[in-house]
C-alpha cells in the first residue's frame, strides 16, 4: 500500500539522520547491522532501494566515518563468506573519504555572547578578561579539532583498507559481471589515494584477469577501460606496457560477434580501441594499426547499420591519423607475404601482407546508405 511504502521511506530516512547526527548514540551499530542484514535478505526491490539510498545518505554525511566504518566491516564479512551485493557495493562510491573537513566545537550562542560583549562600551579590566577567556578557548578548540582530524583520519584510513580488501576479492573470485563492474568502479575512483606498490599490483591483477578465458568479453572490455581510466594513466606520470591490452582487445574483436548483449559490446570495444589508437598514437606503431583495421572492417561485415556507419567513422579516424595505410588498398605492395589471420596477436600475424579487400564487399553492402557513407567517408 502507498501508506506503508511512505511509512517504510520516512523510517529509512529517520534511521540515516540518527546515525548521522547522533554519533554517540547507543544502538548505532544494531541499527547498522539491521540495515546491512535486511539489505543482504530482503527480496522486495522497492524496499532494498529505499535503503540503499538511506546508506547512500548517511555515507555522504557521515564526517567522522565511525558508523560508515561499521557499515563496510560488516559487508566485508557477508563477501568473505561469498556473498557479494553489487548494489551494496556500489554504495561506497559515495564514502566521505577525498575529502577531510575541519569539525567546529564552537557552540553558536557563546559566540553571539561574546559578539555582544565585545559590542557594548566595557572597561578596560573586563576586556583584558574577555581576551584572555578568547585565547583560552581558542587553544582548547585547536586541540578538539586535531584530536577530531586525527580520529577521522584513522577512520578513513580503515575504511580504505577494507573498502580495497572487498574489491581484490571481488576481483579475484569474478563472481558475475555486475560485481565485477562496481567493484572496478571503485578501485578507479579511490585509486588517486592507493600507495605505488599497491597500485602497481592493482593494474597487475587487471591483467591476469584478461587472460582468464571464462570472463565474458564485456567484462574484459570493462576492465580494459577501467585501467585506462586510472588518472595517474592519463596523466602518464606512470609507465606501462600496453602490449597486454592491445594483445586482449584485438583477441576481443571478434568474440563481440557471438555475444548476447553485442550492442553494448561493440559500443565499449570502439571506445577502447580509439582510446589505445587514437588517443596513443607513439605507443601504437604501425603493425597494430594494420592489423586492428583489418579487423575493424571485417567487423563491418557482421554488425547492423548503425555499428557499421560508428565503425567506419573510427576507421576514417584513425586512417586521417596515420596516412601510411593508404597502402593496404595497394596490392603490388604487399607481393610475397601473407597475413596470418589465425594467430591472435597483432604484430605476430604479419600485418604488412593485409589487403583490405571487405571494401568491394561493404560497397555492395544490402544498405545503399552504407555504400555512399563508407566512400564519402574515405
Amino acid at each position: 500500500n502507498n501508506s506503508d511504502f511512505l511509512l517504510a521511506k520516512n523510517l529509512c530516512e529517520s534511521l540515516s539522520r540518527i546515525l548521522t547526527s547522533l554519533s554517540d548514540f547507543n544502538y548505532s551499530e544494531t541499527i547498522c547491522s539491521l540495515l546491512v542484514q535486511s539489505c543482504v535478505n530482503l527480496k522486495n526491490s522497492k524496499a532494498c532501494e529505499m535503503l540503499y539510498k538511506a546508506l547512500e545518505n548517511h555515507f555522504k554525511n557521515d564526517e567522522t566515518c565511525e558508523s560508515s566504518l561499521y557499515i563496510t566491516k560488516l559487508i566485508v564479512k557477508y563477501s568473505k563468506q561469498g556473498i557479494y551485493n553489487f548494489k551494496l557495493i556500489d554504495t561506497f562510491l559515495c564514502l566521505n573519504i577525498l575529502d577531510i573537513k575541519e569539525i567546529k566545537n564552537e557552540s553558536t550562542k557563546a559566540e553571539k555572547k561574546r559578539n555582544i560583549e565585545k559590542s557594548k562600551k566595557v572597561s578596560k579590566h573586563l576586556k583584558k578578561k574577555i581576551k584572555f577567556e578568547d585565547k583560552k578557548r581558542e587553544k582548547f578548540n585547536i586541540k578538539e579539532t586535531g584530536q577530531n582530524l586525527k580520529v577521522t583520519q584513522k577512520n578513513k584510513s580503515g575504511l580504505l583498507a577494507e573498502i580495497f580488501s572487498l574489491y581484490f576479492r571481488g576481483l579475484k573470485d569474478s563472481v558475475s559481471s555486475a560485481t565485477l563492474s562496481s567493484c572496478l568502479k571503485g578501485v578507479v575512483k579511490y585509486s588517486c589515494l592507493l600507495n605505488v606498490d599497491i597500485y602497481y599490483e592493482t593494474i597487475k591483477l587487471a591483467i591476469r584477469l584478461l587472460k582468464n578465458e571464462n570472463l565474458k568479453s564485456i567484462d574484459k572490455l570493462n576492465i580494459i577501460l577501467s585501467v585506462l581510466n586510472f588518472p595517474s594513466l592519463e596523466n602518464d606520470s606512470f609507465e606501462m606496457d600496453y602490449s597486454s591490452l592491445y594483445e586482449a582487445l584485438y583477441k576481443i574483436t571478434f568474440d563481440v560477434i557471438y555475444e548476447n548483449n553485442r550492442n553494448e559490446c561493440i559500443d565499449c570495444l570502439i571506445e577502447c580501441i580509439s582510446r589505445l589508437i587514437l588517443n596513443r598514437k607513439r605507443d601504437v606503431g604501425m603493425r597494430r594499426c594494420y592489423s586492428f583495421s583489418k579487423r575493424l572492417i571485417s567487423l563491418c561485415l557482421h554488425t547492423n547499420y548503425a555499428h557499421t556507419v560508428k565503425i567506419i567513422r573510427l576507421f576514417t579516424d584513425i586512417f586521417t591519423k596515420f596516412p601510411s595505410l593508404s597502402r593496404l588498398y595497394d596490392n603490388q605492395s604487399n607481393v610475397g607475404q601473407k597475413f596470418l589471420q589465425n594467430i591472435e596477436h597483432p604484430e605476430h600475424c604479419c600485418p604488412e601482407g593485409i589487403i583490405l579487400w571487405e571494401h568491394q564487399l561493404l560497397n555492395r553492402h544490402y544498405d545503399s546508405s552504407i555504400d555512399t557513407n563508407f566512400i564519402h567517408n574515405l
